[in-house]
């Protein structure tokens, strides 16, 4: 109990520190929600509006921490025509008895395994060859590989790639491996860890969310957290503050920089290279060794090396869990109260993003056009409003095949039964097309009506509408992934594809 009130007691201490901007903000944008945190903030604005006058003269806008603009002199990477080889021998020799770091790190322990793994690997890479070795944890695997990497890369202006499968590998290369031999080798070479967009947060789609309110508890409260660590953080990593659960996941991912419609020249010309994606992707073209993990690695490859900088020498650590990344990264889930959060975030006529579309074309565009526009955003509107009960229907039905099927029956843990030919030959499964069927009707509705309303803003961009091109790329996006929500749906449910497994 002792610790609970000392918690608490830390806590408001900590809310009245934050600046009065930031009080206010999150105040207002709590006024419509029920929040249970909406009271001790409620409390802490109001005591500092008694104490405090000069900060309101200072405070006419946050800190916008990680959203300062790029730094310049990052100079990209350019691989010299010719490659210098790599002395095998006289790297081996840096990590035998008596060698460099024996010398200069405190306890390290020169083993042969280790030797004769990091001279193979300079010939592979003076040779251009594939090289796959196997060694039992406690090789140090790690120094092993990377000391021909930094030479090889700093030597000949190269890039070379370090994927791992898992954070504490990462996290022992990045803060402990990698920053030893920056300190022990003459060799001032560059490193970066290359993270997704989905690690970053975006300036645009925060702004969306500031100048519209929060549309969920959800919301409200990630735009609070954030809004309090901006003060604080200067890189928008998502690493940085902790995200409780799958609501949070989610509404996190909204406001990364995960958004199709954006582009490192955007970043830059849009943003002013304040992104800290855009900044994190620069750091990462002047780099000589770059961190990754597998997930991003097979996005890279997935998507046609759009993800990372140009490489051509790659390490994989950790492979024997390279196939269950490959797994993962070509999987995509849709649960119910993810779907219905989805749709939800629309919002109405009142609220949300249909409700900004509106705003934002009212009285900016011919009448003609706002009309069509209006009658797209109410059509959608009035489908999501009438299809939360169809949704819940849908996997309701899905649960009643599920129990039916003897793998599921009585079990008391987490399942997975996969939906085959055969389960779809079953006559309950009829069951299921029909209540899909129904929900399929405003699940097409609305993300054709979605691709018409991004079609209509498309054509407006002679107009002064505010936050235009806000607008459009949040409602392309929109229109995107509701299309693949009924597309996936239509795929599991009735018509799926051939060279894929559902679960």
């Amino acid at each position: 109990a002792i610790a609970t009130v000392n918690l608490y007691q830390h806590l408001w201490e900590k809310l009245l520190t934050l600046p009065l901007a930031t009080l206010k903000e999150i105040v207002q944008a709590s006024q419509d929600l029920q929040w249970n945190a909406k009271a001790p903030f409620i409390e802490a604005l109001n005591l500092r509006i008694k104490t405090t006058m000069v900060e309101q003269q200072n405070e006419s806008e946050l800190d916008t921490g990680p959203f300062k603009k790029a730094e310049k002199g990052w100079k990209r990477l350019k691989p010299n025509d010719d490659r210098t080889a790599l002395n095998p021998q006289a790297l081996g020799s840096l990590i035998e008895p008596g060698g460099l770091l024996s010398q200069k790190v405190d306890g390290y322990e020169s083993r042969r395994p280790q030797v004769d793994m990091l001279r193979a690997i300079a010939q592979a890479f003076n040779k251009g060859n594939h090289l796959m070795i196997e060694a039992p944890t406690g090789t140090g695997k790690s120094i092993a590989y990377s000391i021909p990497a930094i030479y090889w890369a700093f030597t000949n202006n190269e890039r070379v790639v370090i994927s791992t499968a898992t954070i504490a590998l990462q996290d022992q290369l990045v803060n402990k491996d990698l920053p030893t031999l920056q300190n022990v080798l003459d060799v001032p070479f560059e490193m970066s860890v290359v993270k997704g967009r989905s690690n970053y947060l975006c300036p645009r789609r925060l702004h969306t969310v500031r100048r519209r309110s929060p549309t969920s508890t959800e919301e409200l409260r990630m735009l609070a957290k954030i809004l309090v660590w901006l003060l604080e953080s200067d890189t928008g990593d998502r690493g940085e503050i902790t995200l409780r659960g799958p609501a949070e996941e989610k509404t996190w991912a909204r406001l990364s920089a995960q958004d199709e419609g954006c582009t490192l020249n955007r970043c830059e010309s849009q943003m002013g290279g304040a992104c800290p994606f855009y900044k994190a992707r620069q750091q990462a073209e002047a780099a000589h060794v770059l961190v990754v993990n597998h997930a991003l690695l097979l996005s890279d490859v997935n998507i046609g090396n759009r993800v990372l900088p140009d490489y051509r020498y790659l390490v994989i650590d950790e492979g024997h869990h390279l196939e269950a990344a490959t797994t993962d990264g070509l999987s995509s889930q849709l649960d119910r109260n993810g779907l219905r959060r989805r749709f939800a975030d629309l919002g109405d006529m009142k609220k949300g993003l249909l409700a900004d579309i509106l705003n934002a074309v009212k009285d900016r565009i011919p009448e003609r056009k706002n009309s069509q526009i209006k009658e797209y955003v109410r059509s959608v509107a009035d489908a999501v409003k009438a299809m939360s009960h169809h949704v819940d229907q849908y996997f309701y039905t899905l649960v009643l095949f599920l129990r039916s099927n003897d793998e599921f029956q009585g079990s008391e843990y987490f399942v997975n039964v996969r939906i085959t030919e055969q389960s779809r030959d079953r006559e309950d499964w009829g069951e299921v097309q029909r209540v899909w069927s129904n929900l399929s009707e405003f699940t097409s509705v609305i993300s054709k009506a979605m691709e018409n309303i991004a079609r209509a803003l498309a054509t407006l961009e002679e107009y002064e509408i505010v936050d235009y091109e806000d607008i459009l790329s949040s409602t392309q996006t929109a229109a995107r992934h509701l299309q693949s929500i009924h597309q996936q749906l239509d795929q599991f449910t009735d018509s799926p594809l051939p060279n894929t497994i559902y679960w």
